[in-house]
């Protein structure tokens, strides 16, 4: 019998499928360098995500990457020290800032293991306690996509609804109160520039310089009156100025002729007060006397010693030059 190989044509032809089988065979068992295997990209991803930490993007692909790798990837003996050192802050914490100390251990440890589901779960509870219930559910969201079967999965999926509300509320009271606080820093701020405007245009109404012009029952020309006193014959024909510090007055004299010992061109302080508007209140002595400006805003008069009246001087040159204008 002839075998069908014994034939030349033949022979060729199985020599031929021979020698295709056998380059298949080595591209087959030839290693592939031109593209990484799954593990090398898993080490290269996390490298990555440990020079950019908030890279969810690439956070989210590494996890996706774990669970498609078996047997799963291994756990860093680092992580794991600072998966110890997260475990102790949590079981010492006292207060919402022990709880973030806490997280931030997780989170190293997370740099290492960014596939280590467990670590996110934990890391949603010290989020929780620390106050910061944002991050908490971003946690909580990254345990149960590391953990597709995970047999809590609708408890966390619970408790990330609960955060939620929670988070609601306090960002509705937040900005409630952030609202409350700018509308009474406004409220305060117009208050102010009202006072501003209020005291700048009372010490405009104040301004200037004001001369005696009637004092008491005193005659200017034989400079006497009935009864004499020592202030008329002092201060009629002076000028006065007043200056303003808030709602504080001070009525200030210049003699404009020497009279007794009072050299002409001598300055002081005659009386001290508070003024409103077109009120002001000094106090002389033990007592205390009112000066009223009238509408016209150019006459005072004081219900003081010997009632003087004085009127804004509006030509300068009734100054004498050695009293400040």
């Amino acid at each position: 019998m002839i075998e069908w190989h014994e034939i030349p044509a033949y022979r060729a032809y199985a020599g031929s499928l021979i020698l295709i089988a056998g380059l298949a065979c080595a591209l087959l068992a030839a290693p592939a360098h031109a593209s990484p295997t799954s593990r090398e990209k898993l080490q290269q991803y996390t490298t990555q995500l440990q020079a950019n930490p908030s890279d969810d993007a690439l956070r989210t692909r590494i996890i996706r990457l774990a669970l498609r790798l078996h047997p799963k990837p291994a756990i860093p003996d680092a992580a794991l020290e600072d998966e110890g050192a997260a475990e102790y802050a949590f079981k010492h914490a006292q207060s919402p800032a022990d709880f973030a100390n806490a997280a931030a251990e997780y989170e190293k440890a997370l740099l290492l293991a960014p596939w280590n589901a467990g670590d996110y779960f934990n890391l949603g509870i010290c989020y929780g306690k620390a106050g910061d219930l944002r991050k908490a559910i971003a946690e909580y969201h990254l345990y149960l996509l590391a953990a597709p079967h995970a047999q809590d999965a609708d408890a966390v999926t619970k408790e990330i609804g609960a955060l939620k509300y929670q988070l609601t509320q306090k960002e509705a009271a937040e900005t409630a109160q952030r609202q409350q606080e700018e509308q009474e820093q406004q409220e305060e701020e117009a208050q102010q520039r009202q006072e501003e405007e209020r005291q700048r245009e009372q010490a405009q109404l104040w301004s200037g310089v004001w001369r005696v012009t009637s004092i008491g029952t005193y005659n200017p020309e034989t400079r006497t009156e009935n009864p004499p006193t020592y202030s008329a014959r002092s201060y009629y024909g002076s000028h006065f100025w007043f200056s303003i510090d808030g709602n504080k007055i001070f009525l200030n004299v210049c003699v404009d002729r020497s009279w007794d010992d009072h050299p002409e061109g001598s300055t002081g302080v005659v009386y001290v007060g508070t003024v409103s508007g077109h009120t002001a209140v000094f106090t002389w002595g033990m007592s205390k006397f009112t000066a009223q400006m009238d509408s016209s805003g150019d006459t005072i008069h004081l219900d003081g010693p010997s009632i003087p009246t004085y009127t804004r001087v509006n030509d300068p040159s009734l100054i004498s030059t050695k009293c400040p204008h």
